[in-house]
């Protein structure tokens, strides 16, 4: 009976162990798995946020700008809940952030055109002055003269 009650013991630790074995086998690849691509998300938000700043006046361009934006933070969430699920493929989660990172690169390398097209210029109406920007050719208000 009591090696049988010993056995038992052993073959009940030998199951309880193999969960907390792949439990710290995950632990570890989403470990590295933010260790990877947090301070890539992070940077493409600084771009964003950058691009938004110096086309803001431009309707068109600050709409693009938001829409990805949402798309991150979409994809942010949608990425923490598979990180959290201990039963979705960490290769599924890979390949999803290595998409939208390259959809992201994308998007920035077209904002990053459209920033190199901004020109600014100095318009004059008696002593107010009044810096204009536009992608391609700005013009001054009626009534102000470029400077």
């Amino acid at each position: 009976m009591k090696k049988l009650l010993i056995l038992l013991f052993a073959v009940t630790l030998a199951f309880s162990s193999t969960p907390a074995m792949a439990e710290g086998v995950r632990v570890d690849e989403v470990a590295a798995f933010h260790a990877k691509y947090d301070a890539q998300f992070d940077q493409v938000l600084v771009k964003f946020t950058a691009a938004k700043a110096k086309l803001s006046f431009d309707k068109s361009s600050v709409a693009l700008v938001n829409n990805s934006i949402a798309n991150l933070a979409e994809t942010r969430r949608v990425i923490d809940l598979n990180l959290a699920d201990a039963n979705a493929p960490m290769a599924n989660v890979i390949r999803l952030a290595d998409e939208q990172l390259g959809m992201f690169s994308l998007t920035n390398f077209k904002l990053d055109n459209l920033i190199a097209k901004v020109k600014t210029i100095t318009c004059v109406k008696g002593k107010t002055t009044k810096k204009v920007s536009a992608i391609g050719t700005p013009k001054c208000p009626a009534g102000y003269k470029k400077k």
